[in-house]
């Protein structure tokens, strides 16, 4: 199958039938702000009803009642405003950026756009909504913008509630380079971006991230170490029979050649809010039914919503995993070890001692690290029926930004994440510096870049640009020295909103790859993903789940409450089965009840009513 035909594969599931449910009259307390606009109209931060708040409490009147901040220039223009605008924008804190206030992209943003950024660091994960809860609670002022996800529920309480504002009349009146990347993805694929973050009270709420990748939908894929494999004269395994094999093979037959009982078989990391693919039982629970955490285990046949974790399969493939971790072939550490722990094991120094561990990319591996080139990506297994699926999750906008209702100049801190999805932005906030980190293939000497590919692959290559061509995009930008999970001043390791297209996305791994056979089967990582992507197509979900929209802010909050405590309790009973604590099969019709109990069939019911396919 030809790489385009992929391309087309990933738009048709991207293309989503619309119907909101508009509710009015939705009152507020908290902020006193009247979220409901007026015709052509946005409402902010305490404003009347058409206009945003200026800068001297003035405004700037616009055709069709939309007014204008007049501190901004024409959209598109720069600087963004004619005069210096402090903005507070709360992120989470990320280990590799070394300081927001100083780092290069955050200067790029700050000049082209004349503001001054203030930040407000959260914690990471789960406490950082909670430290937010908290400043709400306490009636504190909150940042111009946050950005970081949250729930439909959690967006629509807040706006109900007054604390964020709606973006609607903003994404109409005042986007820019938003409007020409959304009008071109409506072009090609029908998906209407702001729609889709349309909530069912009729509110655009956050501001999204769009990221056009061809390679990120099959997120969750297992690594292998390659030297290992040849030491003990492996073949790379394709069935669960043959990852066992491989896996005893790594724990008792010292494929390091020290001497040592010292091998890690299988590593893998609890991350289930970074839902990136870390967890190896995921990608290992594929091969007994169909899994992706991202989704929320949802699946549907037949226009019909389930769980995969009431199915047989799952029951089968948890027996699986529990044999691998009793056995010692699968860590248990993988169970509870966070991201930066997880790393550090697998960058350890001296003799290595990690055999397969997964995730969507190599980047856990530092590129400094002897191992780097030696990691080989496994096909999906196939399982003792022959079954085999992939953890899939299709690019669809994800809630980034909200603005809240503190914000002086909410059209100022709208146009700043509009600037922050023009392409320079974006690649810079991903690949770091242009000229340094990246550059334009266009750009760049070719035989300078044969030369570095040559390098990556450890024997001369010639390129040819003119039929460079990944899932469709031709070469497009190329990476010459990482920055991604790599401690550095350069960039915000994709904080905050984005907008990548097919163009770059594809365009980067077009730019990697060198097109023999022999490279096709080298074990390093780039430069096989294409053939990987053609191989798993079939495998893709026939109806791949994209956005509940649930009815109403009622029924989105009840589906979330319920969510959160299975999830907690799926989870919880995953551990106690993999590590031996307890066995599946005496405890599962328990386990059916209990689900049933926190409101299982509840949550499908509700999310059934909101499914959009």
């Amino acid at each position: 199958m030809k790489h385009r035909t992929i391309k087309k594969l990933l738009a048709a599931v991207l293309m989503t039938a619309m119907s909101v449910s508009l509710l009015s009259g939705c009152g507020s307390s908290g902020k006193e702000t009247d979220q409901t606009p007026a015709a052509g109209g946005a409402q902010a931060g305490g404003t009347q009803a058409g206009g945003t708040q200026a800068a001297g409490g003035g405004t700037s009147e616009a055709a069709g009642g939309f007014e204008h901040d007049p501190i901004l220039n024409e959209p598109g223009a720069e600087p963004v405003c004619k005069e210096k605008v402090t903005i507070t924008i709360g992120l989470q804190k990320n280990a590799y950026v070394e300081d927001y206030d100083t780092n290069y992209y955050t200067k790029m943003v700050e000049d082209a756009a004349n503001i001054d950024f203030e930040f407000v660091l959260f914690p990471s994960g789960d406490e950082a909504t909670e430290k937010l809860q908290m400043m709400i609670a306490g009636g504190e002022k909150l940042p111009d913008i946050i950005s970081w996800s949250h729930s439909d529920a959690q967006a629509m309480s807040w706006g109900e509630e007054g604390y964020i504002i709606p973006l609607e009349d903003y994404f109409e009146n005042s986007s820019y380079y938003t409007a020409e990347g959304y009008k071109r993805v409506y072009e090609n694929s029908k998906l209407d971006i702001v729609e889709y973050m349309r909530t069912s009270d009729g509110h655009v709420w956050s501001f999204p991230s769009y990221f056009e990748s061809t390679t990120n939908p099959p997120y969750c894929r297992m690594w292998v170490y390659q030297p290992w494999l040849d030491a003990l004269n492996l073949e790379a395994p394709t069935t669960t029979e043959e990852f066992y094999q491989m896996l005893y093979a790594f724990k008792t037959q010292d494929p390091n050649g020290n001497g040592k009982a010292d091998e890690i078989p299988l590593l893998g990391s609890e991350m289930p809010y970074d839902k990136y693919g870390a967890m190896a039982w995921e990608y290992i629970m594929n091969a007994f039914t169909h899994s992706s955490n991202k989704k929320k285990f949802l699946v549907s046949e037949d226009g019909q919503l389930s769980v995969s974790y009431t199915q047989d399969g799952w029951k089968e493939g948890v027996k699986y995993i529990s044999k691998l971790v009793q056995e010692g072939l699968y860590d248990p550490v993988s169970f509870t070890q966070d991201a930066e722990t997880f790393q550090s094991i697998l960058n350890s120094n001296g003799d290595q001692i990690v055999g397969a561990w997964s995730y969507y990319n190599t980047d856990f591996i530092s590129s400094d690290h002897p191992s780097k080139k030696d990691w080989r990506l496994l096909e999906p297994l196939k399982g003792p029926d022959g079954f085999s699926s992939i953890a899939w999750a299709p690019d669809v906008p994800q809630a980034k930004a909200y603005i809240t209702a503190d914000c002086e100049h909410p059209e100022v801190a709208f146009r700043v994440l509009d600037l922050m999805c023009r392409e320079d932005f974006v690649i810079t906030n991903r690949w770091g510096k242009q000229g340094e980190n990246w550059d334009y293939v266009t750009n760049l000497d070719e035989e300078e870049i044969e030369r570095q590919v040559s390098e990556r692959v450890g024997r001369p290559v010639e390129y040819d640009w003119e039929n460079a061509i990944f899932a469709g995009y031709p070469a497009y930008i190329y990476e010459m020295k990482t920055t991604w999970r790599v401690p550095s001043n350069i960039h915000w390791m994709n904080q905050t909103v984005a907008f990548r297209t097919g163009e770059v996305a594809g365009g980067y791994y077009a730019a990697l790859l060198e097109f023999d056979e022999e490279t096709l089967s080298n074990p390093a990582n780039e430069y096989t993903l294409a053939q990987y992507l053609t191989d798993i197509v079939d495998l893709i979900p026939e109806e791949p789940v994209t956005k509940i929209n649930y009815a109403s802010l009622e029924d989105s909050v009840e589906a979330e409450t319920i969510y959160q405590e299975l999830d907690t309790y799926v989870f919880e009973k995953l551990t106690t089965w993999f590590t031996g604590r307890a066995d599946v099969e005496a405890e599962w019709d328990t386990y059916l009840k209990e689900l049933d109990t926190i409101g299982l069939s509840r949550y499908l019911e509700l999310s059934q009513k909101g499914w959009q396919k």
